[in-house]
C-alpha cells in the first residue's frame, strides 16, 4: 500500500476561539504603510534589479556543470586517435502509452522497426520494451518533437578508437566516461567536456565550454612503420613480447610507441592486464652491457682516466662473426661476452670501459636528470628494483637523448598541445631536470661515430641476456686463430637495442626491448635489422612531411567522424538489440540506480520489468547467469514486498 496524494480541499475558518475585534485606525494606517513600502521595494526590484537577479541565477547555474561529449585525442597531424559521440538508447513503457497505433506508427517509421509487431507489443502490459540503441542525437531530437507519452531516451556515450590496436597502451581506454588508463586517465580532467552557464564581460548570459582536445606528439605514419617492423621482430624471435619507442632527442617528443602483443581499446575488457601495461614505463629493465655507455659518460663527467676499449682491455673469446647492416654497407659483426654476463655488440666493445664507482655513476645519472621517476605524462608505477644499472625504458631513452643532442636536458612527453573550445592550439611545456652535459655529449658523439664505422647511417648498440642457466647455456667461440667450437647457437635471450640516427646530429633515437626471444648468435641480429629498416623509413617520412602548422589548421569534422563510425557499426533497433560489446551473462545490478542498471543491461538486449522505485535491491536472473530474454528488477520501495 502506497501513499495517497491528498486531493480534498479544506476550510480553516472557524478554527479560532471567537471573533477578533475590528482593528483601529492607527493599526490600519500602519498596515497600509507597510504595504506601500513593500510595493515600492517590489517595483524597484522588478524595474531596476533584474540584472542582479540574472547574475545570481547564473551564478547558481554555473555551479552545476553539464556534461558534454568527451573531448578527442589526435596525433601531431590532427589524425583522430580517440573520439566521442553522444548516442542514445530508446525504450518505451507500454502502460504509459496513450495511443498504441499512433505511437507505433511514428516509432516504426523513425527507427526502421516492424510497424504491426511494434503496435502489438505496445498494446501489452509489459513494463519496459527496448526500441533501439546507437541512435544519433538528430534522430532523438526528431522523435522528441512528437512528445510521445511513455517514450524515453537514455544517453549512451561512445568512445571510439578508429585505429584499434595502434598505440593502445599509450591511449588507454574509457569506461562510464571515466579514463581508466594511459592518456585517457592521465589527462582525464582536460578531456572531460563540460558546459557552464555564467556571465561574461557583456550583458546577458554566456555559455562557457570546458574541456580540451589533446594533440599528441605521436606521428601515425611513423607509428605504423614501427608497428610493421616490430611485428616482423616478434615473428622472427618468437618472443613473449616486444616493445619499442622512438623519440626526437632535441625536443623529447615521443613520435612512436609500440608494444606487442597489443589490445583493442574498443573492447579493452577482453585484454589481459599484462598487454595493457606500457612496459617502457612500468618495468625496470636491466641495462646490462648498455650501461657501458653511461659508465663511459660518467668517467668523462668526473674527469677520470678513460683507458682502453673493452675489446682490448682483456683477452676475451669472440663469438663467430655474423652479418650485420651498418649504414649503407654490410659487415661482419661479433658478439662479445660482457663481464657481468650476457653479450654485447661490437659497437659497445669498441667503447672504453673505465673503472668507475657506483657513487660516481649515480652522481652522473642525477646530473643527467634521469631516474625511474621521470615525469613522462602517463600514469605508471615502476615494477622491480630501479637504480644504477636498472631503469625503465623512458628513462633510458631520456638519458641517451641527452647524450646525443649536445647535452641539452629534455623531458620525454606525449602531449604536444591542446585545442580549446575556441579552436586555438596551445603548446604544452614540460619542466626539465638535470644539468647541461655538453662536454660528455661531444666526446661520446665522436666515439659513437668511430665505433659505428665510416659512412654508417646510425649508431646502434645491443645487449643479450641469456635466460638459460649454467650448463643449459652454451655458445660457440674461438680464441685467436683457433677453429671455432660449435655446440649450440640458437638460444633464448632478453634483448635490448638502442640506436641514434643519423650518426652526426641525431634527430631520432630508438629503443627496442625483446622479452624471452630466440636469437641465433651466428646470424644477423633481428633487432638491428628491423631497427635499421625503421630508422631508414622514418627518416624518409620525416623529410617528406613538413611539420603541420597547428595554429592555422582546423580539427576534422565531428560529423564526418561520426559517419565513419556508423560505417563500421550498425545502428541497432528491434526487440532484442545487439549492443556493441554484447554480453550473455547478467551483471550485478544490486545497489545501482535504475538509470545505471538499465545502462548495464543494454548489452544484454533484454526486456526489463521494473517494480518499485529507488535503487535496485533484487534482480532476476541473478548475477552471472544467462541474460535470457526478460529481466525483473525490484527497486528500493519499502511499500513493496515479495520477490521480484
Amino acid at each position: 500500500m502506497g501513499y495517497k496524494r491528498r486531493t480534498d480541499t479544506r476550510s480553516y475558518q472557524g478554527y479560532g476561539y471567537g471573533q477578533k475585534k475590528k482593528p483601529g485606525l492607527k493599526t490600519r494606517l500602519r498596515k497600509t504603510g507597510v504595504l506601500l513600502i513593500l510595493l515600492v521595494v517590489g517595483l524597484f526590484i522588478w524595474l531596476v534589479a533584474p540584472d542582479q537577479e540574472d547574475k545570481e541565477g547564473e551564478r547558481a547555474v554555473s555551479e552545476v556543470a553539464l556534461l558534454q561529449e568527451r573531448k578527442n585525442i589526435y596525433d601531431r597531424a590532427l589524425e583522430p586517435l580517440a573520439v566521442s559521440f553522444d548516442l542514445y538508447a530508446a525504450y518505451v513503457k507500454p502502460l504509459e502509452v496513450e495511443d498504441s497505433s499512433q505511437t507505433g506508427e511514428i516509432l516504426a517509421a523513425a527507427l526502421g522497426l516492424d510497424r504491426d509487431q511494434l503496435i502489438k507489443r505496445l498494446s501489452t502490459e509489459r513494463s519496459f520494451i527496448w526500441l533501439g540503441q546507437q541512435i544519433p542525437e538528430e534522430k532523438v531530437a526528431e522523435l522528441a518533437k512528437h512528445s510521445l507519452a511513455g517514450l524515453y531516451f537514455q544517453k549512451a556515450p561512445v568512445r571510439f578508437y578508429p585505429h584499434k590496436q595502434t598505440a593502445a597502451q599509450v591511449l588507454g581506454y574509457v569506461k562510464d566516461e571515466q579514463g581508466l588508463a594511459g592518456i585517457e586517465l592521465f589527462y582525464d580532467k582536460e578531456l572531460r567536456g563540460r558546459t557552464l552557464m555564467g556571465t561574461g564581460a557583456g550583458p546577458g548570459k554566456k555559455t562557457f565550454h570546458e574541456g580540451q582536445h589533446l594533440v599528441l606528439t605521436l606521428d601515425l605514419k611513423i607509428q605504423h612503420i614501427l608497428e610493421k617492423q616490430m611485428t616482423l621482430l616478434l615473428d622472427k624471435t618468437r618472443a613473449r613480447s616486444v616493445a619499442a619507442m622512438a623519440v626526437d632527442p632535441a625536443t623529447g617528443e615521443i613520435l612512436a610507441s609500440v608494444q606487442l602483443p597489443s589490445f583493442d581499446p574498443n573492447s579493452f575488457w577482453e585484454a589481459s592486464s599484462q598487454s595493457q601495461q606500457l612496459v617502457m614505463i612500468s618495468k625496470a629493465m636491466d641495462l646490462g652491457g648498455i650501461s657501458g655507455i653511461f659508465r663511459y659518460g660518467a668517467a668523462i663527467h668526473a674527469d677520470r682516466e678513460i683507458g682502453l676499449p673493452a675489446s682490448q682491455a682483456a683477452a676475451a673469446p669472440l663469438i663467430r662473426p655474423r652479418l650485420q647492416k651498418s649504414g649503407s654497407r654490410t659487415r661482419a659483426g661479433y658478439w662479445w661476452p660482457w663481464s657481468a654476463g650476457g653479450f654485447i655488440s661490437e659497437e659497445l666493445a669498441e667503447l672504453p670501459d673505465p673503472t668507475i664507482t657506483e657513487a660516481e655513476l649515480l652522481a652522473f645519472q642525477q646530473d643527467l636528470g634521469v631516474s625511474c621517476a621521470d615525469q613522462v605524462d602517463l600514469p605508471a608505477k615502476v615494477e622491480g628494483e630501479c637504480g644504477v644499472g636498472r631503469l625503465n625504458g623512458v628513462s633510458i631513452l631520456g638519458a641517451f637523448s641527452r647524450l646525443v643532442n649536445g647535452g641539452k636536458p629534455v623531458a620525454l612527453h606525449f602531449l604536444k598541445g591542446t585545442v580549446g573550445s575556441e579552436g586555438n592550439f596551445a603548446s604544452s611545456q614540460f619542466k626539465t631536470q638535470g644539468k647541461d652535459v655538453a662536454k660528455v655529449s661531444a666526446v661520446l658523439s665522436k666515439s659513437f661515430a668511430a665505433s659505428a664505422g665510416e659512412k654508417a647511417r646510425f649508431f646502434g648498440a645491443e645487449y643479450l641476456l641469456p635466460l638459460a642457466k649454467g650448463e643449459e647455456f652454451v655458445v660457440e667461440s674461438r680464441q685467436g686463430n683457433q677453429a671455432p667450437e660449435v655446440i649450440e647457437s640458437s638460444q633464448t635471450f632478453d634483448g635490448l637495442f638502442i640506436a641514434a640516427s643519423p650518426v652526426e646530429k641525431p634527430d631520432l633515437v630508438l629503443l627496442v626491448s625483446v622479452q624471452d626471444g630466440t636469437f641465433d648468435l651466428k646470424a644477423a641480429s633481428p633487432m638491428r635489422r628491423t631497427g635499421d629498416a625503421f630508422l631508414r623509413l622514418a627518416a624518409k617520412e620525416r623529410q617528406r612531411d613538413a611539420q603541420p602548422d597547428l595554429y592555422s589548421r582546423s580539427l576534422p569534422s565531428q560529423e564526418l567522424l561520426l559517419a565513419d563510425w556508423f560505417a563500421q557499426h550498425q545502428v541497432v533497433g528491434g526487440e532484442q538489440p545487439e549492443a556493441q560489446g554484447r554480453v550473455d551473462k547478467m551483471p550485478d545490478l544490486v545497489g545501482m540506480s535504475l538509470r545505471k542498471a538499465l545502462q548495464q543491461l543494454m548489452p544484454c538486449g533484454v526486456e526489463v520489468a521494473i517494480q518499485g522505485a529507488g535503487r535496485v535491491v533484487a534482480q532476476e536472473p541473478e548475477p552471472g547467469k544467462e541474460c535470457g530474454t526478460r529481466v525483473r528488477l525490484r527497486l528500493a520501495d519499502h511499500h513493496l514486498e515479495g520477490p521480484p
